[in-house]
């Protein structure tokens, strides 16, 4: 995704426009290792008009994988995407 649709992301996730730049360096995930299904993740945030954190968890369908590159974690899940909402799918 670019730099506008990131931006665009964000604003749809949290309900606000970014405050600073995040950058990380990810590992070359052209070979990820199985280590097995992922089955939940959990996060906790202060979205859109919530006064307070929150503790958010979104449970996965049968199709989610954990990877790793033996540095970097991915949850691939054909099924999600990422709305205004949260996490969906």
């Amino acid at each position: 995704m670019n730099e506008q649709q990131a931006e665009k992301l964000y604003g749809e996730f949290w309900g606000r426009d970014h405050k600073a730049d995040i950058e990380i360096e990810l590992g070359d995930m052209s070979n990820l290792t199985f280590l097995g299904r992922a089955t939940a993740i959990e996060y906790k945030a202060k979205k859109h008009d919530d006064s307070k954190i929150y503790t958010y968890r979104h449970e996965f369908g049968k199709r989610a994988y954990l990877l790793t590159n033996g540095k970097d974690l991915v949850i691939y899940n054909p099924d999600m995407t990422i709305e205004d909402r949260g996490i969906v799918g």
